[in-house]
C-alpha cells in the first residue's frame, strides 16, 4: 500500500551573495538553525546556470514554491520556516515594509564596507 502525503513537498531556495561575509555568516545561521533541513542554498551568482535568466536585485531571494521574495519580506519568510525563538523578529511586521525594506537597502549598500568581502563564494 502506498502513502501518499496530503500536502506536496515546499521547494525552499535561499539565493544569496556568495561573496558577502555578512550573507555568509547568514547562510551559516539558518544552516544550523534549520532542524528540518528545508533550505537549499544557491549563491546569486550561480542562479543563471539553473536555466533562469533574469534580472536579480542585490537582496538576498527567497523563492517558495516558485514565489519570490525580496529583502526583508525574504527575511521574513526565512523567519517563518525556521520557527522557535526566531519567532520574535515577527514583531517588525508592526513597522511599514516600506521603512524595513530601506533599512535592508542600507545595510545591503554598506555590507562589503561593514563586514568585507570574501575573494571566492563560500560554496
Amino acid at each position: 500500500m502506498e502513502v501518499h502525503d496530503k500536502h506536496p513537498p515546499t521547494e525552499k531556495k535561499i539565493l544569496y551573495d556568495g561573496y558577502c561575509n555578512l550573507c555568509n555568516a547568514s547562510v551559516r545561521f539558518i544552516r544550523r538553525h534549520d532542524k528540518k533541513k528545508q533550505f537549499q542554498f544557491v549563491p546569486i551568482s550561480d542562479w543563471n546556470k539553473e536555466g533562469i535568466e533574469q534580472p536579480l536585485p542585490d537582496s538576498i531571494v527567497v523563492i517558495i514554491n516558485n514565489t519570490s521574495y525580496i529583502e526583508f519580506d525574504a527575511i521574513l519568510q526565512i523567519i517563518h520556516y525556521l520557527g522557535g525563538w526566531l519567532w520574535l523578529f515577527k514583531l517588525t511586521y508592526i513597522v511599514p515594509r516600506k521603512i524595513r525594506n530601506k533599512v535592508y537597502r542600507w545595510v545591503a549598500r554598506n555590507r562589503y564596507k561593514w563586514f568585507g568581502k570574501s575573494e571566492q563564494c563560500s560554496l
